[in-house]
């Protein structure tokens, strides 16, 4: 089945805050920052390194990425 991206709802992109500590303060479980990384990246986000962190751009076409919540997820 075919899809078109012109069919894809879409929102302007927004970078979402994301401490490098969330995800395991979040989950309960350790989760290297090098590992968060890679998962970010294979959801097609784009990441902009910060202190502490990064600032966590989502693809426009995933409406379910908004909070760093969502992320951890």
């Amino acid at each position: 089945v075919a899809t078109s991206t012109a069919c894809r709802k879409s929102r302007p992109s927004e970078a979402i805050s994301l401490d490098s500590n969330y995800c395991a303060e979040f989950l309960g479980m350790a989760i290297p920052p090098a590992e968060v990384e890679q998962l970010l990246r294979s959801l097609e986000c784009r990441l902009e390194p910060r202190a502490g962190g990064w600032n966590v751009v989502p693809p426009s076409f995933r409406l379910d990425l908004s909070i760093p919540e969502d992320l951890a997820e």
